[in-house]
C-alpha cells in the first residue's frame, strides 16, 4: 500500500508565567517574574504503524523581572532572553489498550535535543535521553508495568533535573519542615552553569530536589490490579467501580553532576547552615541512590482519570511518610 504526505507538520505556541522566591541570605531574598514564550514547528515522519521520527524547531524568548520588594530590586531592569532549538525524537510504540491505564506492549523514546542562547552570552545546551516502558498483561486485565528514563545534559549551559515527586501532584500529608513540596536542605552544585530546569518524575515517597544534577536515572515498577473485574464474574456497570484499580509500586533513581553519582561534584552529601557571624557545613555522607515503594488506588470519577498514592521514601538518614 503506498502512503502518500506522510509528513505531518504542526505549529504549536506556549507562554508560561512561573513567580519564583530566591532567599539570598537571612536578610535578603528575590521575587522574580518569568514570562516564557515559545514557538514550535513540529515534523513527524511515520515509518510504519508503531515508530516515527519527530522533529521540532524552536524559538524561545523568556523576559525575567525582577519584582520590587526593595529600592535595590525597583530600579533593576528586566533581563531579556532569546534561545533557538532543535528537538529530534525516535518514537516506538506496538502497546494494546486493554483499559485506562491498562496496556499491553512496548514503548520507546529515544531524544536529542539542543538550544542556543543568540544574545547575552550565547550559551549552548545539548540534551539527550531516553525513556523504555514494558507492559505485560499477566490475568484478567492484571498489568504489570516498568519504566527506566534517563537523560543527561551539557555544553557551556545545562540542565538542572530535579528528582522526586511525581507531575502536577497535591501532598495531602501535614508538613511542617518546609520541605513538602521542595527539599531545600538539599544544595545545587554551584560550580555548574544551569540556565534551564526540569523536574524528573516519579520517585514517589518525596518532595522535588531529593536529589539534583545535570543527569538523572530512574526505573518505575508498578502492578496494577482492577480488582473487581477480575473477582466479579459478571458485568459491572458502574463506571467508578469498573476501572477502579489497586496499585502496588516500587520506584528507584538518583539525579548528579559529575562522571557518576559517587561524584565528589554532588552536593546533596553536605547541608550548610548560616548563623551570622558563623557558617557551618555538616557532610550527611547520603547515599546517591533513593527509593520509594507505597500503594495506591486509580479510578474514573466524573468523567476524570483520578489517583491517590500513599508513599515512603527511603534514604540514609531521612524517611519521608
Amino acid at each position: 500500500m503506498l502512503f502518500r504526505s506522510r509528513l505531518d507538520k504542526q505549529i504549536v505556541f506556549h507562554r508560561q508565567v512561573l513567580k519564583k522566591v530566591t532567599q539570598e541570605s537571612v536578610y535578603y531574598f528575590d521575587v522574580n517574574k518569568t514570562v516564557s514564550n515559545e514557538l514550535f514547528y513540529m515534523l513527524r515522519y511515520p515509518f510504519d504503524q508503531v515508530s516515527s521520527v519527530r522533529t521540532s524547531f524552536i524559538g524561545k524568548y523568556d523576559k525575567i523581572n525582577t519584582l520590587s520588594v526593595d529600592y535595590g530590586s525597583l530600579i533593576s531592569k528586566p533581563i531579556d532572553k532569546y534561545y533557538l532549538g532543535l528537538k529530534t525524537e525516535y518514537i516506538f510504540d506496538n502497546t494494546r489498550d486493554i483499559s485506562i491505564n491498562l496496556l499491553d506492549g512496548w514503548r520507546c523514546k529515544i531524544f536529542g535535543e539542543y538550544y542556543y542562547q543568540i544574545n547575552d552570552k550565547n550559551y549552548n545546551t545539548f540534551v539527550v535521553g531516553g525513556d523504555l516502558r514494558f507492559y505485560k498483561e499477566l490475568f484478567r486485565d492484571i498489568v504489570f508495568a516498568s519504566r527506566l528514563a534517563g537523560a543527561t545534559s551539557f555544553g557551556s549551559g545545562k540542565v538542572i533535573f530535579y528528582l522526586g515527586g511525581v507531575d502536577n501532584w497535591y501532598d495531602l500529608s501535614f508538613d511542617t519542615t518546609g520541605m513538602k513540596y521542595f527539599d531545600k536542605t538539599v544544595r545545587l552544585n554551584p560550580n555548574e552553569n544551569y540556565i534551564f530546569q526540569a523536574v524528573a518524575t516519579n520517585l514517589r515517597g518525596f518532595p522535588q530536589n531529593i536529589r539534583n544534577g545535570n543527569s538523572f536515572l530512574l526505573s518505575n515498577i508498578e502492578l496494577r490490579v482492577p480488582i473487581f473485574r477480575a473477582i466479579m464474574p459478571f458485568p459491572i456497570n458502574s463506571d467508578f467501580w469498573y476501572h477502579f484499580q489497586v496499585v502496588g509500586f516500587f520506584d528507584i533513581g538518583s539525579a548528579w553532576s559529575g562522571v557518576s553519582p559517587y561524584d565528589k561534584k554532588n552536593y546533596y552529601h553536605t547541608i550548610t547552615e548560616v548563623r551570622p557571624p558563623f557558617t557551618v557545613t555538616v557532610d550527611l555522607e547520603r547515599p546517591p541512590l533513593v527509593y520509594g515503594y507505597g500503594f495506591g488506588f486509580r479510578s474514573k470519577l466524573f468523567g476524570y482519570f483520578i489517583r491517590l498514592d500513599y508513599a515512603w521514601g527511603t534514604e540514609a538518614y531521612y524517611h519521608y511518610p
